[in-house]
């Protein structure tokens, strides 16, 4: 967060987004990074997932908000890779392509 604003516009290639989870946190992180990638750039990110990790966390919203997001503004979203881990929750790679102008 304290270095999106040195980071100009349309200035990224691809940006990986791996923080907080919860629906106020991924939409931050979103919201803050995704203007960053240039047209045809990509937007990744982790636990695509919506649910509970673990009883101690706040739910996982990253699903949820990126299904919002990449429909809502038409924008092709790719489901890369998801594997059952060891704390029986899907570990997942999820990006969406050309993220700009939204």
């Amino acid at each position: 967060m304290e270095a999106a604003p040195q980071i100009p516009d349309a200035s990224l290639d691809f940006v990986y987004l791996d923080g907080d989870h919860t629906l106020r946190g991924i939409m931050f992180d979103l919201n803050l990074y995704a203007p960053k990638v240039r047209p045809g750039g990509m937007v990744c990110g982790d636990d695509y997932t919506f649910g509970q990790h673990e009883t101690k966390f706040d739910p996982t919203m990253v699903k949820p908000y990126v299904d919002l997001v990449s429909h809502s503004h038409r924008i092709s979203f790719c489901l890369i890779a998801q594997a059952l881990t060891m704390h029986t929750y899907f570990a997942s790679v999820w990006r969406i392509k050309s993220f700009i102008n939204c």
